[in-house]
């Protein structure tokens, strides 16, 4: 993504990018690994490091100073022969994922659950801390191999996938549409549909009653 960002001279796609990146590391993989950090585990450090250094170097035509700064303290004091600069580390090239697509989509999906689930939540008024007894996915199968993970951050001790048993229907007007169409009638065609008076037609259509 940065690479054609760069192609294109439109750097904010690379800083969004970038941004996006970030958000992935920091509120998915540092957080759903702490307890691996709290455990001094080499490997998870390593992981961190790498990811950190590569992200630098993508995001320094834009970022020079803060990339300048991070890189001497994470690589050119702490490696030998390292780049004392960013600036002069050149280009990392994008690695390929091979094999883990289905993993890929399957922790998609996962992370889609968790978030879905946070905003049912701030819906409810319930916070992250108060438990709940019970969540019901509909769809996302993939996401089931990781229930684990969703029960975790979500803080449901049972979790389970079928139909959702209550839902609620929302229509609103299109105004720019039936304003001329319907004119004077349109403030009842509003009513009707924001107090739920409306049936549902074959093909997607709705009738106000």
């Amino acid at each position: 993504e940065a690479e054609a960002a760069y192609d294109c001279f439109w750097t904010p796609a690379a800083v969004d990018a970038f941004a996006r990146f970030v958000d992935d590391l920091s509120n998915w993989y540092i957080r759903r690994s702490r307890r691996r950090f709290y455990g001094y585990d080499e490997a998870a450090f390593r992981t961190l490091w790498y990811a950190l250094v590569q992200s630098l170097r993508v995001i320094s035509p834009v970022m020079p100073f803060l990339t300048e700064h991070l890189w001497r303290n994470l690589v050119a004091d702490a490696c030998e022969d390292a780049p004392a600069s960013v600036h002069l580390a050149g280009w990392p090239e994008a690695g390929v994922v091979e094999g883990d697509d289905e993993l890929l989509a399957e922790m998609e999906e996962a992370r889609l659950v968790a978030e879905l689930g946070r905003r049912a939540r701030d819906a409810s008024g319930l916070k992250l801390r108060q438990p709940v007894r019970r969540l019901v996915v509909q769809g996302a199968r993939r996401a089931e191999r990781h229930a684990d993970v969703i029960r975790d951050e979500l803080r449901v001790k049972e979790l389970e996938w079928g139909e959702v048993e209550a839902t609620e229907l929302r229509v609103r007007p299109n105004l720019p549409v039936l304003g001329p169409k319907l004119g004077a009638e349109l403030g009842a065609v509003r009513a009707a549909l924001a107090a739920g008076e409306f049936e549902q037609l074959q093909g997607g259509g709705f009738r106000a009653a």
